[in-house]
């Protein structure tokens, strides 16, 4: 920040953190993603829990960002199970 100092305005400089969300978030379906969970072999050879869709029931928090993560970790499984 010291050195930042004569170099940016104060308001940029002293501005609280935030967060940021990617727009095209947006438009993602995140229904259609919790059905694609559900027919991934994750699901369907028994390696989660059957109750996995607790986690992502509408009103738990972050629900998002644990469909995301679930997704990611479902379509990296569908990809290496293949190629092994």
């Amino acid at each position: 920040r010291r050195y930042l100092q004569p170099r940016v305005p104060g308001q940029v400089l002293n501005h609280a953190k935030q967060g940021f969300s990617l727009r095209i978030m947006e438009e993602f379906d995140w229904d259609a993603a919790v059905d694609q969970i559900n027919d991934s072999s994750m699901v369907q050879d028994g390696h989660w829990n059957p109750k996995w869709r607790a986690l992502v029931r509408p009103g738990v928090p972050f629900r998002q960002g644990r469909i995301w993560t679930l997704f990611m970790l479902s379509r990296w499984h569908e990809h290496w199970k293949d190629a092994a």
